[in-house]
Parts: C-alpha cells; sequence; structure tokens
C-alpha cells in the first residue's frame, strides 16, 4: 500500500506533463500537513518544499483528487484518510533527524531516515548516493543493520569500530531491527541534506517494491 501511495501521486498522469515534483515531496508535503495547527498556504507549503507554485497547486490538487487532503479558502488540511496514510507511512520510512556523521560522510550537514525491512535490497549504495546528487546534496551513505551491527553495504566490518559517535547517535535515534537500514544524505545546507536523504530513502523503497 505504501508503494502504490508514493507512486501514484508522484508519476504522470496519462497524457500530462511531468511533474515537477518527486516522491519525497509527497511524503513530506503529507507530514508537514500532519504536524500543522492550522492550514497551510500554497506559499508557505511552497517555501518549505522548496518548489514552485505551479508544483505546489500539482501537487495539492493529486493529493486531494485521493481524498488525502482538501483545499480550503485558508489552505490545505490533512484528511483522516491523509493521517491513515500517514501512519502506513511511518511503518515504512521514519522522519529525518540531524546528526553529525562526522568523516563518514561527504558534507557539512547530515540528515538521516530510518527505512525498514529494505537492507536485503541494497546493494553498494550507489543509487542512493546518485538520487541525493540529482537533488542538490553532495551525496548519501547508507547503512545496513544486520546480525546487530551497523556496516557499510559492501563491508561486513562494523562501523561502531571506526565511527562510534556516530553509531551511538543513530541508535539514539531510531530503534533498529535486522534488515533495516539507515541513509544518511549530506550537503552545504541542512534543507538540501534532508531533500537528499529523502530521495535516497524514497529510490530503496521503490527498489524494495519492484522485489516483493
Amino acid at each position: 500500500m505504501v508503494n502504490k501511495l508514493i507512486e501514484k501521486l508522484s508519476k504522470p498522469k496519462k497524457q500530462a506533463p511531468i511533474p515537477g515534483f518527486s516522491a519525497h515531496h509527497v511524503i513530506k508535503t503529507i507530514e508537514i500537513l500532519a504536524d500543522a495547527k492550522t492550514p497551510i498556504s500554497r506559499q508557505k507549503l511552497g517555501n518549505f518544499l522548496s518548489l514552485g507554485e505551479g508544483s505546489v497547486r500539482t501537487l495539492l490538487a493529486r493529493l486531494e483528487d485521493d481524498g488525502v487532503v482538501k483545499i480550503q479558502p485558508r489552505g490545505t488540511i490533512l484528511t483522516n484518510k491523509g493521517k491513515r496514510s500517514l501512519k502506513i507511512l511511518e511503518q515504512k520510512i521514519s522522519r529525518p533527524k540531524l546528526i553529525d556523521a562526522g568523516n563518514l560522510t561527504v558534507g557539512k550537514y547530515d540528515i538521516a531516515i530510518q527505512v525498514r525491512k529494505i537492507a536485503n535490497k541494497i546493494k553498494m549504495g550507489l543509487e542512493q548516493r546518485d538520487a541525493a546528487i540529482m537533488v542538490g546534496a553532495e551525496g548519501a551513505t547508507t547503512l545496513v543493520f544486520k546480525n546487530n551491527k551497523l556496516l557499510l553495504p559492501y563491508d561486513p566490518s562494523n562501523i561502531k569500530t571506526s565511527f562510534p559517535n556516530v553509531v551511538k547517535q543513530i541508535f539514539k535515534e531510531f530503534k533498529l531491527e535486522e534488515n533495516d537500514a539507515v541513509i544518511i544524505g549530506s550537503a552545504s545546507t541542512i534543507k538540501k541534506a534532508e531533500e537528499g536523504a529523502r530521495a535516497a530513502a524514497c529510490i530503496s523503497l521503490k527498489n524494495f517494491f519492484k522485489g516483493v
């Protein structure tokens, strides 16, 4: 159900131009609306998402067509279906967390996201890195949790030996289970690091659902 939600809302409709937003914008929109105490205007949402007015309008129209949001004169709110959708999403993908990954990553700021039960679908972490770079981040580092150890996908060594502080932060922020992954987006700004982490997490989900 998670894959149907993000794929349906982010892919182009028939005979329609390619939307100016991606799956990670869909997820972040739902999170923003869930946290908001009052309706959110298109302009404010566009600032949060770093999207133009046209892209935001299309995104919200898609969400409204699917019953996820309701657009009102004062702004947009999340519907009960939207709240249920958020709960489903949160079973698979966490909220982003600011950490300091030090020399493990390449950027000044690091944002980590936990994606559940996908470690076996991750190969080298190159797809995640490329997805992050495509949205303006400097890169993404993917870690997998196997046999009670945090590992790089291509290295069976426990990174706790080389990066104990990073591991400590990750275990503080996330409750990891076997076969989970943690994707760290890094960039020169927090906003771009978050966008990179979200894009990399979404490509991981997309690849996961191809194989199930």
